[in-house]
C-alpha cells in the first residue's frame, strides 16, 4: 500500500505542475501531458488494486 500512496502522490504532484505550467504559458501540450499522466496513473492504480484483489481471492480458494 505504501507503493500505491507514493504513485498517487507523484501523479498528483505531476498533474498539478503540468496544469499550472499550462495555465501560465497557455501551451496546450502541457494539458495533453497532464491527460496522459492521469490516464497512465489511473491505469497503474487499477492494475495494482486488481492484483491485490486477485491475491485475496487466491488465498480464499
Amino acid at each position: 500500500m505504501l507503493l500505491l500512496r507514493v504513485v498517487v502522490l507523484v501523479v498528483a504532484i505531476g498533474l498539478g505542475v503540468l496544469v499550472l505550467t499550462w495555465a501560465l504559458t497557455g501551451d496546450r501540450k502541457y494539458l495533453r501531458y497532464a491527460g496522459r499522466l492521469a490516464k497512465y496513473g489511473l491505469f497503474l492504480v487499477l492494475l495494482f488494486l486488481g492484483l491485490l484483489a486477485f491475491e485475496r481471492l487466491a488465498v480464499l480458494v
